[in-house]
Protein backbone atom coordinates (compact mmCIF):
# COMPACT_ATOMS: atom_id res chain seq x y z
CA UNK A 1 0.00 0.00 0.00
CA UNK A 2 1.46 3.39 -1.04
CA UNK A 3 1.47 6.68 0.76
CA UNK A 4 -1.87 8.43 1.10
CA UNK A 5 -2.10 11.80 -0.58
CA UNK A 6 -5.40 13.10 0.76
CA UNK A 7 -5.98 13.81 4.42
CA UNK A 8 -9.02 12.35 6.21
CA UNK A 9 -11.69 14.63 7.69
CA UNK A 10 -10.76 15.95 11.11
CA UNK A 11 -7.11 15.33 10.37
CA UNK A 12 -5.79 18.77 11.34
CA UNK A 13 -7.56 18.56 14.69
CA UNK A 14 -5.94 15.16 15.37
CA UNK A 15 -2.50 16.38 14.31
CA UNK A 16 -2.82 19.54 16.41
CA UNK A 17 -3.97 17.53 19.43
CA UNK A 18 -1.00 15.15 19.06
CA UNK A 19 1.33 18.17 19.12
CA UNK A 20 -0.45 19.79 22.08
CA UNK A 21 -0.31 16.67 24.26
CA UNK A 22 3.25 15.81 23.23
CA UNK A 23 2.50 12.53 21.42
CA UNK A 24 5.77 12.21 19.49
CA UNK A 25 4.86 8.84 17.97
CA UNK A 26 1.62 10.13 16.48
CA UNK A 27 3.29 13.31 15.17
CA UNK A 28 6.05 11.17 13.60
CA UNK A 29 3.47 8.83 11.99
CA UNK A 30 1.61 11.74 10.44
CA UNK A 31 4.89 13.27 9.22
CA UNK A 32 5.86 9.95 7.64
CA UNK A 33 2.59 9.75 5.72
CA UNK A 34 2.55 13.46 4.78
CA UNK A 35 6.21 14.67 4.79
CA UNK A 36 5.23 18.31 4.21
CA UNK A 37 3.23 18.44 7.48
CA UNK A 38 5.93 19.62 9.91
CA UNK A 39 6.45 22.70 7.73
CA UNK A 40 2.83 23.68 7.03
CA UNK A 41 0.48 25.88 9.11
CA UNK A 42 -2.03 23.93 11.19
CA UNK A 43 -4.69 26.64 11.68
CA UNK A 44 -6.12 29.87 10.27
CA UNK A 45 -3.63 31.98 12.26
CA UNK A 46 -0.85 30.30 10.25
CA UNK A 47 0.64 28.65 13.32
CA UNK A 48 3.20 26.07 12.30
CA UNK A 49 3.56 22.82 14.24
CA UNK A 50 6.67 24.37 15.85
CA UNK A 51 4.70 27.40 17.08
CA UNK A 52 1.92 25.15 18.41
CA UNK A 53 4.46 22.94 20.22
CA UNK A 54 6.12 26.02 21.74
CA UNK A 55 2.84 27.52 22.94
CA UNK A 56 1.85 24.12 24.39
CA UNK A 57 5.24 23.80 26.16
CA UNK A 58 5.98 20.49 24.43
CA UNK A 59 9.78 20.53 24.48
CA UNK A 60 10.05 16.97 23.12
CA UNK A 61 7.97 17.88 20.06
CA UNK A 62 9.97 21.11 19.62
CA UNK A 63 13.25 19.16 19.60
CA UNK A 64 11.84 16.55 17.22
CA UNK A 65 10.57 19.17 14.76
CA UNK A 66 13.86 21.09 14.82
CA UNK A 67 16.27 18.16 14.77
CA UNK A 68 14.47 15.49 12.74
CA UNK A 69 12.42 17.62 10.34
CA UNK A 70 14.64 20.74 10.19
CA UNK A 71 11.65 23.09 10.35
CA UNK A 72 12.17 26.81 9.81
CA UNK A 73 12.75 28.37 13.24
CA UNK A 74 11.89 31.82 11.91
CA UNK A 75 8.57 31.07 10.20
CA UNK A 76 6.04 33.77 11.11
CA UNK A 77 2.33 33.39 11.77
CA UNK A 78 -0.46 35.68 10.57
CA UNK A 79 0.55 38.37 13.11
CA UNK A 80 4.26 38.05 12.38
CA UNK A 81 5.13 36.10 15.54
CA UNK A 82 7.81 33.41 15.37
CA UNK A 83 8.05 30.45 17.76
CA UNK A 84 10.63 32.42 19.77
CA UNK A 85 8.35 35.45 20.06
CA UNK A 86 5.48 33.18 21.15
CA UNK A 87 7.75 31.82 23.92
CA UNK A 88 8.66 35.39 24.88
CA UNK A 89 4.96 36.21 25.19
CA UNK A 90 4.61 33.52 27.90
CA UNK A 91 6.24 33.67 31.31
CA UNK A 92 6.73 30.06 32.42
CA UNK A 93 9.99 28.22 33.01
CA UNK A 94 9.12 25.74 30.23
CA UNK A 95 8.67 28.51 27.68
CA UNK A 96 11.96 30.09 28.78
CA UNK A 97 13.80 26.81 28.29
CA UNK A 98 12.24 26.28 24.87
CA UNK A 99 13.20 29.85 23.91
CA UNK A 100 16.75 29.17 25.09
CA UNK A 101 16.81 26.00 22.98
CA UNK A 102 15.52 27.88 19.91
CA UNK A 103 18.26 30.48 20.41
CA UNK A 104 20.88 27.75 20.62
CA UNK A 105 19.65 26.40 17.29
CA UNK A 106 19.92 29.79 15.60
CA UNK A 107 16.51 31.47 15.92
CA UNK A 108 16.71 35.04 14.63
CA UNK A 109 16.38 37.57 17.46
CA UNK A 110 15.92 40.51 15.09
CA UNK A 111 12.62 39.41 13.53
CA UNK A 112 9.75 41.76 14.36
CA UNK A 113 6.03 41.09 14.56
CA UNK A 114 3.60 43.01 12.35
CA UNK A 115 3.47 45.49 15.26
CA UNK A 116 7.26 45.91 15.26
CA UNK A 117 7.99 43.92 18.45
CA UNK A 118 11.02 41.61 18.78
CA UNK A 119 11.32 38.61 21.12
CA UNK A 120 13.49 40.69 23.45
CA UNK A 121 10.94 43.52 23.54
CA UNK A 122 8.12 41.02 24.19
CA UNK A 123 10.03 39.49 27.13
CA UNK A 124 10.62 42.99 28.48
CA UNK A 125 6.94 43.96 28.11
CA UNK A 126 5.96 40.82 30.06
CA UNK A 127 8.54 41.46 32.81
CA UNK A 128 10.18 38.11 32.07
CA UNK A 129 13.62 38.98 33.44
CA UNK A 130 15.07 35.47 33.11
CA UNK A 131 14.24 35.20 29.42
CA UNK A 132 15.29 38.79 28.87
CA UNK A 133 18.75 37.95 30.24
CA UNK A 134 18.95 34.88 28.00
CA UNK A 135 17.96 36.89 24.91
CA UNK A 136 20.34 39.74 25.74
CA UNK A 137 23.17 37.27 26.25
CA UNK A 138 22.31 35.50 22.99
CA UNK A 139 22.21 38.81 21.11
CA UNK A 140 25.62 39.75 22.46
CA UNK A 141 27.46 36.41 22.41
CA UNK A 142 25.19 34.05 20.47
CA UNK A 143 27.40 32.77 17.68
CA UNK A 144 30.48 32.81 19.89
CA UNK A 145 28.66 30.93 22.67
CA UNK A 146 27.80 28.13 20.20
CA UNK A 147 31.29 27.95 18.64
CA UNK A 148 32.68 24.37 18.86
CA UNK A 149 35.92 25.56 20.47
CA UNK A 150 34.17 27.50 23.21
CA UNK A 151 34.73 25.52 26.39
CA UNK A 152 32.27 27.71 28.29
CA UNK A 153 29.31 26.62 26.20
CA UNK A 154 28.85 23.49 28.32
CA UNK A 155 27.93 25.81 31.14
CA UNK A 156 25.49 27.78 29.02
CA UNK A 157 23.61 25.22 26.94
CA UNK A 158 23.21 21.73 28.39
CA UNK A 159 20.71 19.52 26.55
CA UNK A 160 20.46 15.89 27.69
CA UNK A 161 18.37 13.47 25.66
CA UNK A 162 14.92 14.18 27.07
CA UNK A 163 14.96 17.42 29.06
CA UNK A 164 16.52 20.85 28.90
CA UNK A 165 18.75 21.95 31.75
CA UNK A 166 19.37 25.65 32.16
CA UNK A 167 21.71 27.31 34.57
CA UNK A 168 20.47 30.66 35.90
CA UNK A 169 22.37 33.57 34.36
CA UNK A 170 23.78 34.87 37.69
CA UNK A 171 25.37 31.47 38.30
CA UNK A 172 26.74 31.37 34.76
CA UNK A 173 28.20 34.86 35.16
CA UNK A 174 29.82 33.83 38.44
CA UNK A 175 31.28 30.65 36.93
CA UNK A 176 32.61 32.54 33.90
CA UNK A 177 34.49 34.95 36.17
CA UNK A 178 36.61 32.05 37.41
CA UNK A 179 37.45 30.68 33.95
Amino acid sequence: MGKTTSKPKGFNAEFMQAIQVGDKDKVARYAEIWPYLPRKPVNDNLWTPLILACVSEQDGIVKMLVERYQVDLNEQDYNGLTALIHCSYQKSRGHNLIAQYLCSKGADLTIKTNSGITAEAMASLNNNSMLLEILEYEAKYGKWARHPFNTRKKLLWIYPQSKFIALPMPIIKEICLFM
